[in-house]
C-alpha cells in the first residue's frame, strides 16, 4: 500500500507581502539607495522619474533616497564646513563625516531588496502608498 501524498491548501499572501514585489523592482529600490556611493541624488531621481507610474515600491524607495541624500548631503557639507572654520582646517579628520549617507544608504538598501516597506526615520511616510 502506496501512501498517499497529502496536499495542503494554497497560502495566500497577505497584501504587501513580498510575493508581489518583483525581483526587477528590488533591484531597482536598491539602486536607488546605494546611488549615494556614486551619483548622490542623480540616481534615485532618475529612477523615480522613470518609474513612478510603473511601481509604487520603486517610486517609494527612489524618493525615500533622494531626500534623505539631499537633507544628509546639506547638513554633512554645513557640518563639515562650520568645524573646518572654526577650526581653521585643522580638524581635516572630520572629512569622515562625509561617509555618513553612505552608511544609511546602504542599510536602507539591503532592506528594500529584502522586499521591505521600512522608509528613513522622520521621512519614512514619505511616497509611502495608503495601506503600506
Amino acid at each position: 500500500m502506496d501512501p498517499q501524498p497529502i496536499e495542503s491548501p494554497p497560502v495566500e499572501s497577505p497584501p504587501g507581502a513580498l510575493a508581489e514585489i518583483s525581483q526587477d523592482e528590488r533591484t531597482l529600490a536598491l539602486l536607488a539607495h546605494l546611488s549615494v556611493l556614486v551619483l548622490a541624488i542623480i540616481g534615485p531621481l532618475i529612477i523615480f522619474l522613470v518609474k513612478k507610474d510603473e511601481s509604487e515600491y520603486v517610486a517609494f524607495h527612489a524618493l525615500q533616497a533622494l531626500v534623505y541624500q539631499a537633507v544628509t548631503m546639506v547638513v554633512v557639507m554645513t557640518v563639515m564646513t562650520v568645524v573646518l572654520l572654526v577650526t581653521f582646517g585643522l580638524c581635516f579628520p572630520i572629512i569622515f563625516i562625509a561617509f555618513l549617507p553612505a552608511i544609511g544608504g546602504i542599510l536602507y538598501g539591503i532592506k528594500a531588496n529584502a522586499g521591505s516597506w521600512e522608509g528613513y526615520p522622520l521621512i519614512e511616510n514619505l511616497g509611502r502608498p495608503e495601506g503600506r
